[in-house]
C-alpha cells in the first residue's frame, strides 16, 4: 500500500465515512495516523488541529462535490449533521481546539 501523496489524497480516505469524532477517524486510518504522529513529534499543535478540522470536514466537502438532485434530503441532513459537530468540536466556548492570541 503505497502513501498519499498530498493532504488531499489523503482526506479522500473520508469522504464516504460517517466521521463523528477526528481522533478516531484519524486513528483507524494508517497513514493519517502516521501524518498526525509526525506533526506531533515535531510539535505542530496547530497543524495538528488543523488535520482535525479537516478529516471532520472531508465528508462534508465530498458530499457537497456530488450533491445528486434524487437524496438532496438525505444529503442536506448529513451536511447539517457534520456541519453542527465541527461547530462543536471546534468553535464552541467550551472547547479550546480554537486558540485565538490577540495580537501583541
Amino acid at each position: 500500500m503505497t502513501p498519499p501523496r498530498t493532504v488531499p489524497d489523503l482526506l479522500r480516505e473520508f469522504d464516504n465515512a460517517k466521521v463523528t469524532d477526528a481522533d478516531s477517524a484519524i486513528e483507524s486510518s494508517l497513514w493519517a495516523k502516521r501524518f498526525r504522529d509526525y506533526l506531533r513529534k515535531k510539535g505542530l499543535d496547530d497543524l495538528e488541529t488543523t488535520l482535525k478540522f479537516m478529516v471532520l470536514t472531508q465528508p462534508f466537502k465530498a458530499r457537497h462535490a456530488s450533491k445528486k438532485a434524487s437524496s438532496a434530503n438525505k444529503t442536506r441532513q448529513e451536511m447539517n449533521e457534520i456541519y453542527t459537530r465541527a461547530v462543536e468540536q471546534f468553535f464552541s466556548e467550551e472547547n479550546d481546539q480554537v486558540n485565538i492570541k490577540p495580537r501583541t
